[in-house]
């Protein structure tokens, strides 16, 4: 039985890099989700989420970070984090924060939480000001303002019963994203994206001027696939293509394989399954990036996570691509 090694000096500067992280909220995504509400304003919502949701894998920030061996970044620095404007104005504790002068403006010209906080988090100026300026806007087109405009009858009933610790609270069934749930992270890395993508098409194409009864609804499900999928394959290979540019910059002939390994991967499994014990790990956190853009918590937890990876390992060792050592080390990273 393989033995587990020390962490390599790669995993332990990322766990101190990790621990002593400083988290910055920035407005990128809330910029890109806003202006793609503006821009759909009448569209149906399950269309629209899926376009806003493409628009953030055509233009967030993709990080690849000089000691990654696995990608993959919520925000535009380093352990940073974005705003989902759309679940409501739960950033304005920051703005208020701010304002009364608790996060103070430092001379490298970010606000920074108080020395003494548990968790230290900055924001620039410039997001500040963006971000309230956009809460008038977001005030009646949230999910929960949407849900909470129309309630069926007996819903009040329903609340008063106290039926969920939402409904005792006063929050919406619908103002809060799904959160511990496992997502299909074994259909992503044994079928790909492109496949679900096709699947979605066919079914459109097969059903073309031949809609009948809750086709309606399936056709703008399946049209919402195809839009989430090429958003997930554009993400892919953003990333694939930020390696090849590392590449060039970087420090050592070994890092520079490895960085060609990462782009090539990327790119191959941003539309096909994973070939590869590598591929099928960054995949799963590619998929893990491509949900959390979409909605603030979903899916924390991976399952089985040795189950669905184990199958990759095997052939690697066996055919004599990977050795014990470094898929330790690609695990420790993940």
């Amino acid at each position: 039985m393989y033995q587990l090694s020390p962490v390599t000096d790669r995993i332990l500067l990322m766990r101190n890099k990790v621990r002593d992280r400083v988290i910055n909220i920035d407005a990128e995504r809330a910029r890109i989700v806003t202006d793609s509400a503006k821009e759909n304003e009448c569209v149906h919502p399950m269309i629209k989420k899926p376009l806003a949701l493409k628009a953030i894998c055509e233009k967030m920030t993709v990080r690849v970070e000089d000691f990654e061996v696995i990608v993959g970044n919520k925000g535009v620095e380093f352990c940073g984090n974005g705003v989902y404007p759309e679940w409501g104005a739960r950033y304005l504790w920051i703005a208020d924060a701010i304002t009364n002068g608790e996060w103070t403006l430092e001379d490298d010209g970010y606000y920074h939480t108080p020395p003494d906080a548990l968790v230290h988090q900055t924001m620039k100026p410039e997001d500040f000001e963006y971000l309230t300026s956009i809460t008038e806007y977001w005030e009646t087109r949230t999910n929960g303002a949407q849900a909470a405009a129309w309630k069926p009858d007996f819903y009040d009933e329903l609340e008063s019963l106290c039926a969920t610790p939402y409904t005792a609270h006063n929050i919406g069934l619908l103002t809060l994203p799904l959160g511990h749930d496992v997502a299909g992270y074994e259909k992503i890395i044994r079928v790909g994206y492109k496949a679900i993508h096709d699947q979605a098409v066919e079914w459109m194409e097969d059903h073309r001027g031949n809609l009948m009864g809750h086709d309606v609804e399936k056709y703008m499900f399946y049209k919402a696939v195809q839009i989430a999928s090429e958003g997930a394959m554009i993400l892919g290979k953003r990333y694939a293509q930020k390696c090849y540019e590392k590449m060039e910059t970087a420090p050592t002939e070994e890092r520079k394989a490895e960085l060609k390994m990462m782009g090539d991967g990327l790119m191959w499994i941003s539309e096909n399954p994973a070939r590869t014990f590598w591929e099928a790990v960054q995949g799963i956190m590619l998929y893990q990036v491509f949900i959390q853009q979409e909605t603030q918590i979903p899916s924390p937890a991976l399952g089985r996570f040795d189950q669905y990876v184990w199958p990759f390992l095997e052939r690697d060792l066996a055919e004599g691509r990977m050795t014990m050592e470094y898929a330790q080390e690609i695990v420790d990273a993940f």
